[in-house]
């Protein structure tokens, strides 16, 4: 750097502990003072000057226009400025891009260990790196484990302990439930890592990179720092939006600010670099006037993917709610080849993330699975909160968490008060499970009468043989679809709109898949026709356009509800059986819902094997 030009350079620590050690080093070799206790900010006499200022997490906050004048001042100057940070995120914005170089400095290695322990004793063997810690290592760890004259032995002995606090990391991995396929791609890149790391395989061998999409809730953040934890390597999140926010916001430092982040994880590498909200940056040619913009960041993005420098050692892993909003060039082979859809955990995993969330503080009595089961659809996040919930309202009255707690938090008492409605959404569910279990060729789930968002219930109906819809899936589905409606109009003599209404309804999903059937599938009577599936307002005006298409799919519906009905109106007895105990337990197992069919001695019940 002495030969450097006048400018601003930024150095990154591995860490705000090594923020002090590293101005000394730079006293010393820079400008040319004992590397022997804290040195204020200043210049050196000989010229180029230098100007060194110490950031770290915090520190900046109250110092940012102090530091940015003098800054500015040895600029004007024509000197070296030098910004020692703790980490890229301490710097004033606008600092970080303004800077002519960023330099990462990486914590130690084991070839840099073995050469400290050369220096602590020249005779010791280079072995004994076992257990220890690297990610841990500070400059105090370092200094507290020598002693004079001590041996390589001693040494490594008194250091591995003060390493020993940061270890405890890697269970995140094992805490996340529901994403076993995930899981499994992680474990399988930690393999691959290992023999790559012993040269056994080469980097084109691994996989380039991953998506992790799914609603908002699923973990995929949560996972993406967990995949580094569970490795052991370097994590460098980023997103667009830390890219704009990181000056004010003109192109050429949203590009600076993504070079640099890239940069960062290839100096950290191996590392996993995490792009978050990955669809933000949306796709080229759908922007109108701003396409030029948006098409400059994804060729930008698209260069530092392939590599503009060697991306040996990185892993890139990206998230997105919305994957269809994505460029197409991002995720073709050699860039995130790699993707994994995440959904809300089932009922299985919920149990288990409900127990992690409340070791040590859940009372005896409390079933977990039947809690699991009233959070259907739940996200992990959500059950997060509903624990955080439930345990504020056990700790103000110092007990454990009990039942009511959890039920509270859910929301199972604020769902619907009227007993009348209550019984109708639990009639109605049961009808959905009494019409499946007719079918052999369908599955019957878990039953729940717990609201959840504009829902008032819930049953899970499957087919039994997935992949391959035949017209006896299809008929089978559409009647268990109808079978909330017509379990209404046998027990009550009316129905109520609790079929109908928005997109995901029951009598919009039958008239989807109705209308499936007689445009792609190839199911219909009158002749064979392929269109191109269509929905919502689309499927309206096609409706307008061909009542042939319409009358088809009303017929298929017609059909399905009248063998509904009449399935329902010869099983009356379980009808209400199903309903009653839903009333008093909310939700219901599928092999509750199979022991009570067998109860009450149904005809034609599908075999219990079909239930999930």
């Amino acid at each position: 750097m002495k030969q450097q030009q006048a400018g601003l350079y930024v150095v990154v620590a591995p860490g705000d502990q090594w923020v002090p050690t590293m101005s000394a080093i730079i006293a010393k070799v820079f400008l040319g003072h004992p590397c022997r206790g804290h040195r204020r900010p200043g210049m050196a006499e000989s010229a180029p000057s230098f100007l060194v200022h110490e950031i770290c997490a915090g520190s900046a906050a109250g110092k940012a226009d102090e530091i940015r004048a003098s800054v500015e001042f040895g600029l004007r100057e024509g000197r070296i400025v030098i910004l020692l940070a703790g980490s890229r995120l301490a710097l004033p914005p606008e600092l970080g891009v303004a800077a002519d170089h960023t330099l990462f400095v990486m914590a130690p290695d084991r070839i840099c260990l073995t050469e400290v322990l050369e220096a602590v004793d020249p005779a010791g063997r280079r072995s004994g790196l076992r257990g220890l810690n690297l990610r841990a290592i500070t400059p105090a760890s370092l200094r507290l484990a020598y002693r004079p004259q001590t041996t390589a032995r001693d040494y490594l002995r008194r250091l591995k302990p003060l390493t020993l606090r940061s270890k405890t990391k890697a269970n995140r991995f094992d805490s996340l439930h529901g994403i076993d396929k995930a899981k499994g791609w992680a474990t399988a890149l930690k393999l691959d890592l290992k023999l790559w790391r012993q040269g056994k395989i080469g980097w084109d061998d691994l996989p380039r990179g991953l998506l992790l999409a799914g609603p908002p809730g699923t973990g995929k953040t949560s996972f993406a720092g967990a995949i580094a934890d569970h490795i052991g390597i370097a994590f460098v999140p980023t997103s667009y939006a830390t890219w704009q926010r990181s000056g004010a916001g003109h192109l050429g430092e949203v590009l600076k600010a993504m070079n640099v982040v890239f940069t960062e994880a290839r100096v950290l590498a191996p590392s996993v670099l995490f792009i978050d909200e990955l669809d933000t940056v949306g796709t080229r040619g759908g922007r109108g006037v701003r396409d030029d913009w948006w098409r400059a960041i994804i060729n930008a993005l698209l260069e530092q993917m392939d590599g503009v420098a060697s991306n040996e050692g990185v892993i890139m892993v990206a998230a997105s709610n919305n994957p269809e909003l994505i460029d197409p060039a991002i995720l073709r082979s050699g860039r995130l080849e790699d993707r994994i859809d995440l959904q809300p955990p089932d009922a299985n995993a919920l149990t288990r993330i409900y127990a992690g969330h409340l070791k040590g503080r859940l009372d005896a009595d409390v079933d977990l699975p039947r809690i699991a089961r009233m959070s259907a659809g739940a996200t992990g996040a959500d059950v997060a909160r509903i624990c955080k919930t439930a345990n504020r309202r056990a700790r103000h009255e110092a007990r454990f968490v009990t039942t009511d707690d959890l039920m509270v938090a859910i929301g199972v008492d604020g769902g619907i008060a009227d007993p009348q409605q209550q019984r109708r959404v639990a009639v109605h569910e049961a009808g959905h499970a009494i019409v499946a279990m007719a079918y052999s060729v369908l599955c019957v789930g878990d039953l729940s009468i717990v609201s959840r968002g504009n829902t008032a219930g819930h049953a899970e109906v499957s087919a039994s043989r997935s992949g391959i819809l035949t017209p006896a899936v299809l008929d089978a589905m559409l009647a268990a679809l109808l079978g909330g409606r017509a379990a209404e109009e046998v027990a009550f003599g009316n129905i109520s709109a609790g079929s109908g209404g928005g997109d995901s309804s029951d009598l919009a999903r039958a008239t989807q898949l109705a209308a499936t059937a007689e445009l792609s599938l190839g199911m219909r009577s009158d002749g064979l026709v392929w269109y191109p599936q269509v929905s919502g307002n689309r499927l309206s005006q096609l409706f307008g356009q061909r009542p042939d298409i319409e009358r088809a799919v009303r017929l298929r519906l017609d059909a399905a509800y009248t063998n509904a009905r009449e399935l329902i109106a010869a099983r009356k007895p379980l009808l209400e059986l199903l309903a009653e105990r839903l009333l008093t337990r909310k939700v219901l197992s599928a092999r509750e819902v199979m022991d009570l069919a067998n109860m009450a001695e149904a005809p034609a019940i599908g075999p219990l094997a079909c239930a999930s």
